[in-house]
């Protein structure tokens, strides 16, 4: 069996985000989904990832900042560091995702975002 080598990819990233907010709970649930495809078509990686936040004085939730934008900043680095241990444990070098600024995708998680009364 020959090994990849990770540098060899070029992967291209996606993001798909929503999320629920439940106003009685406090809580946001931020539904994140993410797509790695390499250029080349050798490789391709698909994850959606379920974290809860719990909120405290937040007036309109759906329109947080905290929410739309520090959230999903929270969770991309979990969603990395699963790809990489998944990558390593499938038999090539770690596919590490770059760092990303995610705070472009604040509109499309607003547009996404269902409120629970």
């Amino acid at each position: 069996m020959s090994l990849q080598r990770a540098d060899e990819y070029d992967f291209q990233v996606a993001f798909a985000p929503s999320g629920t907010v439940d106003i009685a709970k406090g809580e946001f649930e931020l539904r994140l989904h993410v797509e790695a495809v390499d250029a080349n078509q050798r490789a391709e990686i698909k994850v959606t990832t379920l974290a809860t936040f719990s909120y405290i004085n937040i007036s309109e939730p759906q329109n947080s900042k905290f929410l739309t934008e520090n959230a999903p900043a929270i969770v991309f680095p979990y969603v990395r560091a699963y790809i990489s241990t998944l990558t390593t444990q499938a038999g090539i070098e770690a596919i590490i995702l770059p760092t990303m600024n995610l705070s472009g995708m604040s509109d499309l998680l607003r547009q996404n975002i269902t409120v629970a009364t």
